[in-house]
């Protein structure tokens, strides 16, 4: 039924979708570890917001006992400067594209 030609070219045509699989699996890989990466700078974000916040909560209380607030607001303008430098080096996340 088969000849040796269309036996030796469904040979090359499997070992081309393996090939092909092989590679996709590396782009789920790779997606995967883009997506650890996202969360993990996320979390960096969230912690630097929620740091800046206790800073400030330190500052109104350095202000409410009549000391000066100065150090806590410098360390609350770092914090805010490095906070939106991380946001700025971290590009958005692209629109999913519709399923065909």
């Amino acid at each position: 039924m088969f000849t040796d030609y269309d036996r030796a070219l469904l040979e090359r045509v499997f070992r081309k979708l393996g090939r092909l699989e092989a590679k996709m699996g590396l782009l789920d890989d790779i997606k995967a570890a883009e997506d650890a990466e996202g969360v993990a700078i996320q979390n960096v974000l969230t912690f630097l917001g929620t740091l800046t916040a206790q800073v400030a909560d330190l500052k109104a209380q350095l202000e409410a006992a009549g000391q000066d607030p100065a150090k806590a607001q410098a360390l609350i303008d770092e914090i805010t400067q490095h906070t939106a430098a991380l946001a700025a080096a971290v590009p958005a996340a692209p629109e999913p594209t519709p399923a065909p």
